[in-house]
């Protein structure tokens, strides 16, 4: 099966504006500082197997190691922060993401990733910077 130039343009396009849209409804909703005005987030669409359809590259290969060790079921979201887990996809606990798989006959076919700096996340005092660290 042959597809067409054009009707590939319009798929990838379709996709670019569905991360755009995700981006936007982040930056409009955010509590944090960093991810609103600093832009300290991106989104991801990756298939079954990690691999980045749209997006950034981001924590694909780890959702897919986690999704084969786990039963995925509709309304499940999978979130996480360990740097170890991810492989090194997410650099320190202040990054954290959220993926929400999308299914197609009963089966994951791809995933929808968030992922943002979050900075009094495991953090000893408020914004990760204590006085009396070493």
């Amino acid at each position: 099966m042959t597809i067409d130039p054009i009707t590939i343009d319009v798929i990838a396009n379709a996709l670019k504006a569905l991360i755009y849209e995700m981006d936007a409804a982040i930056e409009r909703t955010a509590m944090s500082i960093i991810i609103r005005e600093q832009h300290d987030f991106g989104m991801s669409l990756v298939d079954d197997r990690g691999w980045v359809i749209a997006g950034t590259a981001f924590a694909g290969q780890s959702l897919a190691e986690y999704a084969a060790a786990h039963v995925i079921a509709p309304g499940d979201v999978v979130c996480f922060n360990d740097p170890y887990i991810s492989h090194g996809e997410i650099s320190h606990l202040g990054d954290t993401m959220i993926a929400v798989p999308i299914f197609w006959q009963e089966r994951v076919i791809a995933w929808g990733i968030a992922w943002g700096h979050h900075m009094d996340l495991g953090a000893a005092a408020p914004a990760s910077m204590p006085t009396t660290a070493t």
